[in-house]
């Protein structure tokens, strides 16, 4: 069954205004949730996470715009209703504007208003109210006031209806309002404008379409660059407006890129075994950097450990490349010392008349060593074979 909501009388352009607050909400056919204002919105395409600024697509932003659109029946609707029996079909009011929607634009609910007065004296199954969308499909309101209803100065009743726009297209096209009194129960006539007999008004109406149309929006700004070009989590954020073709109101939103990529990689040249430091030839390693950064090469003196020269003692240079980004790799090239031990020859032996004669000097050896490291010749002795001083 149908309610209705009384409320006191006041203009009739303030009393639509309050129509929506005050109104009842009647479903029928497909039933659907009441007409929802949703806002405006621009939505950015999603942030992504990009190794390089070369791999950056700025991406097209949804601009949808929602908008209520409302049409007004003529302002002078005054459609008596007696006890006829029959819609009034000589009073069918087709009065309603063409709503210009525009091309891509899409009806996503509709809300008809009526403003109805009892007249005189008005009970339950006496109105019935019949509504027929451009479409041409038919729908009845039956019995809209609930008990018996007196003049009571002129008493308008809101009647709110959504519809599912399936199939309404852009909405153009009239919409027909036709009123049916089913038991004539008027007690008398009224005067004036108002026919003898008038039970039932209406004496005004709107339609609200909600309206939703997507569109494409470019990014109208960027990129903002926040770090270093080309380096991790430098971010390249871009820009994207709108404005509301009625309200005027601007939207605006951020599309935001990630720089995620590897730090420098550094390959190192062999070492090897040589026989001297002064044999060493460091080598240059190779490398690579992303994105196309600089890679700047330095390597570090020796680390030498152990003595120098001397087997087994390793000669250690750390290679590092540092890119655009102060982010550095390190590789290491070691060289290991192998040589032959030192040699000595003795100064030739000599006969000498007595043991004084006899003059021994380190200097006097034959000393040879690897890479001309240094060499300390001891003398010992003498070892006496037979009696000092005497011949053998």
């Amino acid at each position: 069954m149908q309610n209705s909501t009384q409320i006191a009388y006041w203009p009739l352009r303030f009393m639509l205004g309050l129509a929506l607050f005050l109104g009842f909400q009647v479903v029928f056919g497909q039933p659907i949730d009441v007409c929802e204002e949703l806002p405006t919105t621009l939505e950015c395409p999603a942030n992504e996470i990009v190794e390089c600024e070369t791999d950056i697509t700025p991406g097209v932003a949804t601009f949808t715009i929602r908008d209520i659109q409302q049409e007004f029946f003529d302002d002078d609707i005054f459609v008596g209703i007696m006890g006829t029996g029959e819609y009034s079909d000589a009073d069918t009011i087709l009065r309603l504007a063409n709503p210009l929607v525009a091309t891509g634009t899409t009806i996503t609910c509709v809300e008809l208003r009526l403003f109805l007065r009892v007249e005189g004296v008005s009970c339950e199954s006496d109105i019935d109210i019949r509504v027929t969308d451009p479409l041409g499909n038919v729908i009845e309101f039956i019995s809209p006031i609930a008990g018996c209803i007196g003049n009571n100065g002129g008493t308008p009743y809101v009647f709110t209806q959504t519809f599912n726009p399936a199939g309404l297209g852009n909405g153009l096209g009239e919409w027909a309002i036709d009123l049916k009194d089913s038991n004539d129960q008027n007690s008398g006539a009224l005067g004036g404008a108002i026919p003898d007999g008038t039970e039932f008004s209406l004496r005004f109406g709107d339609i609200r379409y909600f309206t939703e149309r997507v569109e494409e929006v470019n990014f109208i700004a960027g990129p903002i660059v926040d770090g270093t070009p080309d380096c991790d989590n430098t971010t390249y954020s871009y820009t994207y407006l709108a404005t509301h073709p009625t309200t005027g109101e601007v939207f605006t939103c951020d599309q935001v890129f990630t720089i995620d990529n590897a730090e420098p990689t550094i390959a190192c040249p062999a070492g090897g075994i040589v026989e001297c430091a002064s044999d060493i030839v460091v080598g240059t390693p190779t490398f690579s950097v992303s994105c196309g950064l600089t890679g700047n090469l330095d390597v570090s003196n020796p680390i030498i450990s152990g003595d120098e020269n001397c087997p087994g003692t390793t000669y250690t240079y750390i290679h590092q490349v540092t890119d655009d980004c102060d982010r550095i790799s390190l590789c290491e090239q070691v060289f290991t010392i192998d040589n032959a031990a030192p040699t000595i020859a003795a100064p030739a032996d000599a006969t000498v008349e007595c043991a004084a004669d006899i003059s021994i000097n380190a200097t006097n050896a034959n000393v040879t060593s690897s890479c001309g490291i240094n060499t300390d010749v001891e003398i010992t002795g003498p070892a006496v074979l037979g009696l000092e001083d005497c011949d053998g």
